[in-house]
């Protein structure tokens, strides 16, 4: 995406934030739907990657818990209290 494609994307980012609807073309509404997908789809490759490089060793259990946004300690306790 070059430059001036990328700065149109943030302004219609915006403006669907702060906007009402109406005021906003149709076109503009599917390019904020479409930004949205491809942050969605890039979040859970990303998840994915990191769950990939777990299994294979690459990263620690606590490296991996901890980029998913949790406490590892926290997780340890509520895994040895289930057991």
């Amino acid at each position: 995406m070059n430059r001036r494609g990328f700065i149109g994307s943030v302004i219609a980012s915006v403006c669907a934030l702060f906007l009402p609807k109406k005021l906003l073309a149709s076109s503009e509404i599917e390019k904020v739907r479409n930004l949205k997908k491809q942050a969605s789809d890039l979040t859970v490759r990303y998840y994915h990657m990191l769950g990939q490089l777990h299994d294979k060793g690459k990263i620690s259990t606590q490296d991996f818990v901890e980029e998913l946004g949790l406490n590892y300690d926290t997780e340890i306790r509520r895994i040895r209290s289930v057991q």
